[in-house]
């Protein structure tokens, strides 16, 4: 059922892209509202706009809060959600370089609002790179240190990560699909 809540339009106005539209920029609005109030006083400020593309008369919004969580949100310009969620993710699975080999090519089948997330076990001063080939609209790039910390977010224009380990541990390549349909990327991930 949808809800009617306050919205911050001119406050997150200009975080839009000049492509977006009015409606688009309210429905931006409403999300971020919705979302702060479900996070609550005790979560770490700052929300940040990771996309926002239209279906129809709504517009599917993703964001990430100030504790690192990432959430999706469909909204209208007329101030009404239908629906929201946080974004869950798999239990990582193991990136296994071959004896010999750099470098490893994953390919997965990622549906509508759900992710694939993939463990990489680095020594301090190696070097991670993580590409997204293939990529459909609505795909998100995500690594995160062994704490949990983003360390790059990149959208469809901008699929490629490369950074070198500060730590040694196990860092998380995350891809998001927050698109209208599955994914089914091609990843190369290496370490050197």
């Amino acid at each position: 059922m949808p809800v009617r809540i306050p919205a911050l339009m001119a406050l997150l106005a200009s975080t839009c892209t000049p492509a977006a539209t009015w409606g688009d920029q309210a429905a931006i609005a409403v999300c971020t509202d919705y979302v702060m109030q479900i996070c609550g006083p005790d979560t770490p400020p700052g929300m940040t706009l990771l996309g926002a593309f239209g279906l129809g008369a709504a517009t599917r919004v993703s964001l990430r809060d100030g504790a690192g969580e990432i959430w999706q949100c469909s909204g209208q310009a007329n101030g009404l959600i239908d629906d929201v969620e946080m974004a869950e993710f798999p239990e990582p699975r193991p990136v296994r370089l071959a004896a010999g080999a750099p470098s490893a090519v994953l390919q997965d089948t990622i549906a509508t609002s759900e992710a694939t997330q993939y463990v990489v076990p680095l020594i301090a001063g190696q070097h991670l790179f993580a590409r997204v080939v293939e990529l459909s609209p609505g795909l998100i790039l995500e690594v995160r240190d062994p704490d949990g910390q983003p360390l790059a977010l990149r959208t469809v224009t901008d699929r490629v990560f490369l950074d070198r380990a500060e730590r040694s541990g196990d860092y998380a390549v995350r891809l998001i699909n927050h698109g209208t349909a599955s994914a089914s990327p091609l990843s190369i991930i290496a370490v050197y």
